[in-house]
């Protein structure tokens, strides 16, 4: 005979689901007696404790595995890790658990991809900037005698940055400018003040700031003479020779 009971074994009415109660007010335990549904309730809870168990076994067992295979270097232990993982994965997750966890898998794969990548063209628009800065800058410290062009490029450096360059409309072109902050005098009196330049005008600004940078523009000699003065035995000659070498080469000895 079935009965309908609580967990705790008194008998329910199947109506109201409240406890049965006898001809003296007090409420019947069925003592000894496992109704159905008590029975299949202490079975599925069993049955659960078991499965989670079994699980979570598996899931250690998966962890395991990937990270063996995040560790190997053959193509084939890998290809075999991958094969049992799977397999374990059918075992404990369901086609939406196995399909959401690929499609993790796929998004962080493709980070990291895309991580590297960006890395990568980062690095070669660095070596691009360095490169065209130092090019620039020496180009036009040669153009504008700087002894060093090297002074130049380390002077401006600090504060140059790039500017992405902008259309009429105010839109952005993807190319890039070299930018320099200077300190500019801009009438006669006044204190100079911060602006941003090109790297022309920054320049120019090195050159009038700090003129021993710059070679010196007097001439080495007097350069009109086609002979040699009396007295004098070091002076250049048409020939590009001088006093000295010609004495000691023998000129106007006669042999």
């Amino acid at each position: 005979m079935a009965y309908t009971t609580d967990s705790q074994g008194y008998l329910l009415d199947d109506v109201t689901g409240e406890r049965v109660k006898d001809a003296s007010g007090n409420e019947i335990k069925v003592e000894g007696v496992m109704t159905q549904k008590v029975f299949e309730d202490q079975l599925n809870k069993r049955l659960g404790r078991e499965k989670d168990a079994h699980k979570k076994a598996i899931e250690e067992l998966i962890k395991k595995h990937e990270q063996q295979l995040a560790n190997t270097t053959s193509k084939e232990d890998a290809e075999n890790l991958r094969a049992e993982i799977t397999k374990l994965e059918n075992q404990v997750l369901s086609s939406e658990e196995i399909a959401a966890k690929r499609a993790t898998e796929a998004r962080s794969e493709q980070e990291i991809e895309t991580k590297k990548y960006q890395e990568l063209a980062d690095n070669r628009l660095n070596m691009y900037k360095q490169e065209r800065f130092k090019n620039t800058l020496t180009a036009l410290a040669v153009g504008a005698g700087f002894k060093d062009p090297g002074d130049a490029v380390a002077y401006l450096k600090p504060n140059s940055f790039w500017e992405e360059d902008t259309d009429e409309e105010g839109k952005k072109t993807g190319e890039l400018s070299l930018k320099f902050r200077v300190n500019v005098v801009e009438k006669e009196g006044e204190d100079p003040v911060e602006r941003v330049v090109g790297a022309d005008k920054a320049i120019s600004v090195l050159a009038t700031d700090k003129p021993y940078l710059l070679r010196s523009k007097e001439p080495r000699g007097s350069g009109t003479h086609h002979g040699g003065e009396p007295g004098k035995t070091n002076q250049d000659f048409e020939d590009g020779t001088n006093a000295r070498t010609r004495m000691a080469a023998g000129y106007g000895s006669g042999t």
